[in-house]
């Protein structure tokens, strides 16, 4: 079957490739765009193909963002961007693993909530770049601080 001509999984008619007002809803908010792809006139089943998919997902990730109070994908990308960091950077300096800004940005997984408070903190006072940089590294310093264990020692390896 070629990419002109698809018959709907359902009843069998054909496919029609067009756009159809959409809703995406979250905890009570919601947000309709115009969603492409492959629709049944006769019982309104469709099929989403590769980029069909990209503005549906956008949508509901800026939509999540905005109701739980998160950065979105996008604002993530552009105040790493104005810092001047890249996605390694960025997820050494914050933490969260060494793709975690990839992910953000992908809105494969969302930012905590203080996450995105410290990523906009970052961004409204640059000096703190440099700040959190030494904090980070303080950090991997620091002796073992467990109640009741007199000693501990740890050896690191390195590459």
């Amino acid at each position: 079957m070629n990419a002109e001509m698809m018959s709907c999984p359902v009843c069998g008619c054909l496919l029609s490739r067009e756009e159809r007002e959409e809703t995406c809803a979250y905890k009570g908010s919601s947000v309709t765009y115009m969603q492409p792809g492959w629709w049944c006139g006769t019982c309104d089943e469709a099929i989403f193909k590769g980029a069909d998919n990209v503005i549906g997902n956008a949508l509901f990730a800026e939509l999540r963002a905005r109701v739980d109070g998160i950065l979105s994908p996008s604002q993530v990308r552009d105040i790493r961007k104005r810092m001047g960091l890249t996605q390694r950077q960025a997820s050494a300096l914050f933490g969260g693993g060494p793709n975690a800004f990839q992910k953000y940005e992908s809105g494969t997984i969302t930012p905590s909530v203080g996450i995105s408070i410290l990523i906009k903190l970052m961004e409204s006072n640059q000096e703190s770049v440099q700040v959190l940089s030494e904090i980070r590294a303080q950090l991997h310093e620091m002796p073992f601080a467990i109640p009741g264990i007199k000693r501990v020692s740890m050896s690191r390896q390195t590459a």
